[in-house]
């Protein structure tokens, strides 16, 4: 079901054998940081600021780009890899939503990188699963 919560009956337990978090200092840290571990280990989680229109009415086809400032976290996505627009020189983020494959661009998005945006860039965990 996309967009739909609800109860697992007998739900499935999925073990780590180790996590952590993305520790940095400066804001300029995060994003190579943040791909190193994406890189070694896969997508990372990342909270963000998602009330606003811009960002509930994305469709795909650009990048989400905002300066504004934002009060904290709203919601929990997976930053899933990188990459750098060919005409503009933007550099973004590929973010995969949790909400399901009928938002965005079936369920991602790109956000710019190396500016905070949404307050994307706040912190970062990630774990390896036991497969």
């Amino acid at each position: 079901m996309n967009g739909d919560c609800f109860v697992v009956g007998n739900p499935k337990k999925d073990f780590v054998s180790e996590y952590g978090t993305l520790n940095f200092t400066t804001s300029e840290e995060f994003p190579l940081q943040a791909m190193n571990e994406i890189y070694h280990r896969g997508p990372i989680v990342v909270g963000m600021y998602s009330l606003t229109p811009e960002f509930k009415e994305y469709e795909g086809g650009y990048v989400l780009r905002d300066s504004r400032k934002y009060p904290g976290t709203t919601h929990v996505v997976s930053l899933v890899g990188w990459g750098t627009e060919s005409e503009t020189g933007v550099k973004f983020w590929i973010v995969r939503n949790s909400i399901g494959t009928h938002w965005g661009d079936r369920g991602y998005f790109v956000v710019e990188r190396g500016t905070n945006t949404y307050n994307i860039e706040n912190k970062g965990a990630w774990a390896v699963p036991v497969v």
